[in-house]
């Protein structure tokens, strides 16, 4: 269904399905420009990929795109002002959970942005950075990553970013009880032209592979 979300510029759009359980999925879309937004072809693939799990999921459109209020900034503070707005909004939906289980999705622009809100929100247990844009901006603040996640990589035409993304999982893997998956997603570049099946299966094999580990654990 959509949903308007107040966020610090204003009203966001987003679209939210009611989930089956405590578990909650966040997608954060691309680079903020008006292809990057909540139904591109990523960020809409990944909605589907949680959804079907039984996820209460949401994607919303950081300010300036789409129907979202205010303008498009690329300022780090402004960003996380929006993530953090959207998970207030998807944890508020959830709020009889007793114990709430947060996955942070993001793409390019919207990884680094899911990076940076994980290390504030103790809330959030598993990570989905696709494509993240470590040629442009800086990842050292994962030093003490505080969960396990899976890190994408699409590598046409981006064998020196993918060295720098396999260097960041294995840094990352160095902590203890911390596990960093990496895939490399050969011919597809970072929209997904092609590639998305493969993207999407990635992901939904995670997904069901780290739900059965948890549920063998309870």
């Amino acid at each position: 269904m959509d949903v308007n979300i107040t966020g610090g510029a204003g009203r966001l759009q987003g679209v939210f399905q009611k989930g089956t359980s405590n578990k909650m999925a966040l997608i954060l879309p691309g680079n903020m420009d008006s292809k990057s937004h909540m139904n591109d072809r990523v960020s809409y693939s990944m909605f589907l990929a949680f959804a079907r799990q039984g996820f209460s999921t949401l994607r919303f459109n950081f300010r300036g795109t789409g129907l979202s209020q205010g303008k498009i900034e690329e300022a780090e503070e402004e960003i996380l002002e929006d993530a953090s707005s959207a998970l207030d909004w998807l944890k508020n939906k959830n709020e009889h959970e007793l114990h709430q289980n947060v996955w942070i999705v993001g793409n390019e622009r919207g990884a680094y942005a899911g990076m940076q809100l994980l290390m504030r929100r103790p809330e959030v247990k598993k990570f989905i950075s696709i494509a993240p844009s470590v040629n442009k901006f800086d990842f050292s603040f994962l030093t003490l990553c505080p969960c396990s996640g899976l890190i994408i990589h699409p590598d046409l035409g981006n064998e020196m970013k993918g060295i720098k993304l396999e260097s960041l999982a294995r840094q990352l893997n160095e902590q203890k009880e911390i596990d960093i998956k990496f895939q490399r997603i050969k011919g597809a570049n970072s929209s997904f032209d092609t590639g998305l099946k493969e993207l999407y299966k990635h992901v939904e094999d995670y997904i069901v592979t780290e739900q059965d580990k948890k549920e063998r654990l309870l």
